[in-house]
């Protein structure tokens, strides 16, 4: 039989317990949990939320330019990034020199969220509760008024009113639709 990497690498003792457990009947699962005295991962716990990411060992998995570049920009924004996890599913458009983007655990991660009024899905759960996501982005007076001439001379029968929506539903983006 070929044991799991976390019991080979483990005294005897354990991998006899582990083998035991085995022979026993018990799932394999069941018997790793129980040999190495460990439970398993849980969501919405630090632990969950920091595996593979302490130490700064999350920015081995990036290119090393963009990794000093990234730790650059939170230090420029007054940030030790010392101890610290860039989390850019709650940054603002700063990126990597958003401070609160730069969290130690899942409880900052869903403070953040609360102040923003974000959702979040992963090891840290956190529903907006209804508030809205985005403000909404207006459309500069001057490409308006710009895009409804073009919509006018396009369709001289148009109403100025009805050229403006029409400029407006087609250069507004799909995601900003429900507002300008």
């Amino acid at each position: 039989m070929e044991l799991p990497h976390e019991i080979a690498n483990a005294p005897a003792s354990v991998q006899a317990h582990y083998t035991a457990m085995l022979e026993d009947g018990q799932t394999e699962s069941w018997a790793l949990m129980c040999a190495l005295q460990q439970p398993p991962g849980a969501n919405q716990t630090d632990r969950a939320f920091l595996e593979g990411r302490q130490n700064g060992e999350w920015l081995n998995n990036l290119p090393r330019r963009q990794a000093e570049r990234m730790l650059a920009m939170a230090r420029s924004s007054g940030v030790n990034p010392s101890g610290k996890v860039y989390f850019g599913g709650i940054a603002d458009k700063r990126g990597p020199a958003d401070p609160k983007a730069w969290v130690s655990d899942a409880g900052d991660v869903k403070r953040v969220a609360e102040e923003r009024g974000m959702d979040v899905t992963g090891a840290v759960n956190h529903k907006a509760g209804g508030r809205p996501l985005e403000k909404k982005t207006k459309i500069a007076k001057d490409i308006l008024a710009r895009e409804t001439r073009r919509e006018m001379a396009a369709d001289r029968k148009l109403s100025k009113q009805e050229a403006r929506e029409k400029a407006k539903a087609r250069i507004t983006p799909s995601w900003h639709s429900r507002g300008n």
